[in-house]
Order: C-alpha cells, then structure tokens, then sequence
C-alpha cells in the first residue's frame, strides 16, 4: 500500500521516513551520482523536505519501503521555481493551491536509472493520483526525463512541455506539466489490472 507522510504523522512514520531517505540515497546518490546530495548517514535529504513536503511511501508486507515520491506545494518554494526555473523557457511555471510538483519518484533496485514501468512504479503512481484527486490537486509539475512524454500520453496524464530538455548530471532534463484526472487514473489502473484504491486512508 501507499502510504501518506505529513507533518501531521509524522512521528508514527519516524522509521519509515527514515528507511524512505536511505532508499532514496542508494537511488539518486549511488545509483545515478548526485555526489552533491551524498550524506555520511546514508539518507538522501534536500533543502525542499520540510515540514511542507508530502511523502507518499510504498510498503511491503514487511513494512519495509520498497518505493516512493514526494509532492510539494507550488505556493513554496519548489525544484523548479529554486532550482531549475530556466526548465520552464516556453511556458510560465505552474503555481497554485491546487498545483503541486511531484519529485523524488524512486522505486528500490532501480539504481542508476529512472523508474522502470513495473507493477511498483505503476502502483505508485495509481496512489499519487488518487491522493491528488482526493485533495483537489488537479495538476503537477515535474522535472523528467523526456523518454517519459510517450508513457504520459498513454497513460492520460497529457503532457505538456514548459521548455527545451537540457543535460544535468549526465541526463536529459525538461520541466513538464501533468493533469491529474479520473481518466488518467483509469488508464494508469490498467496496467496493475486492479479497480481497488492503493492509498491507505
């Protein structure tokens, strides 16, 4: 299951936060080598995972983390807007109550590459849009790669470029917005041929 890690609980996620921090350094630190993020503790935590930051983690049945993301609230500051605003060339920034950026996508055993589109991922996913739709966030931005536009387009999340990719670390890189919608939900279930919700509520 997907479970949701606010401000709120996050004392009754302690471990789990934890052990999502270390998974997410064997992905993006010793996998893909953002050296500037590596940490002598072994958790990988930026300067967005505040109090603000909403931390979706998969468990397994042994309660370990075996995936995740993040979402943060586009009305702080965010990746793109502190980062990388020179991603969004074509199109202004997405900003908003109801707009969020969707960050730190990672699934444990994919070091050194993004995602794959596997039953975890997709399943990850699934929750991300099922929280999205609960709370009225009809929209996201993200960093991605471009190999990710096609799977986006299949799975309804339409798309849309705000500008040019661009090489950062050894990757392409584009600033993309996404529409979150129960169509794009639909599509994304097909996949893990399931109809039940994967957030824990």
């Amino acid at each position: 299951m997907l479970h949701v890690i606010t401000n709120h609980n996050r004392n009754a996620y302690a471990a789990q936060l934890n052990d999502s921090f270390r998974v997410r350094h064997k992905v993006f630190v010793d996998g893909l080598g953002w050296e500037d993020l590596r940490q002598p503790d072994g958790r990988e935590i930026d300067q967005f995972d505040t109090d603000d930051a909403i931390h979706l983690v998969f468990l397994n049945e042994e309660d370990r983390v075996v995936g995740g993301s993040r979402l943060l609230p586009t009305t702080q500051p965010h990746l793109l807007s502190e980062v990388f605003p020179h991603l969004a060339s074509a199109r202004p920034l997405p900003i908003g109550t109801d707009v969020f950026e969707w960050t730190r996508f990672y699934v444990s055993g994919s070091e050194g590459k993004s995602p794959r589109d596997n039953k975890i991922s997709r399943m990850i996913m699934c929750g991300l849009l099922e929280y999205c739709l609960d709370h009225g966030i009809d929209t996201l931005s993200a960093v991605a790669e471009p190999i990710w536009i096609p799977r986006f387009f299949r799975l309804g999340w339409n798309p849309e470029p705000l500008g040019i990719p661009t090489q950062h670390k050894g990757q392409r890189i584009m600033g993309l917005k996404l529409t979150v919608s129960e169509q794009a939900l639909e599509k994304t279930r097909k996949g893990i041929k399931t109809k039940t919700s994967i957030l824990q509520r």
